[in-house]
């Protein structure tokens, strides 16, 4: 869904998805309440994704004018999601040989 957002809060009807700021100028603020400072800045071009959570976003600029999307899909959770339901771990470099590894010419 899109979304276009002035400095007044506008709840985002979505509660588990990715938010992208696809504005070119202005960062927008994400939070949890209707309320300036108490959330995070979504930069511009940026995204993130959320999962069962009630969202209000903003234009920080109080003459500015974003423009949000929001797809009821998450992208970057940390976890590849598998038909059927199944997710896979991320990988992490903690055994010595994986570092030394990383390092050989």
């Amino acid at each position: 869904m899109r979304y276009n957002v002035t400095s007044e809060f506008v709840k985002i009807s979505e509660t588990s998805g990715t938010i992208q700021n696809v504005s070119n100028v202005y960062p927008v603020e994400v939070s949890d309440k209707a309320e300036a400072g108490s959330g995070i800045l979504l930069y511009p071009l940026n995204r993130f994704s959320f999962n069962e959570a009630l969202l209000f976003v903003r234009c920080i600029d109080s003459n500015g004018h974003a423009e949000i999307l929001v797809t009821p899909f998450v992208v970057d959770m940390g976890v590849g999601v598998i038909s059927g339901g199944a997710s896979s771990g991320t990988q992490s470099l903690n055994d010595t040989t994986d570092v030394e590894d990383v390092f050989k010419n």
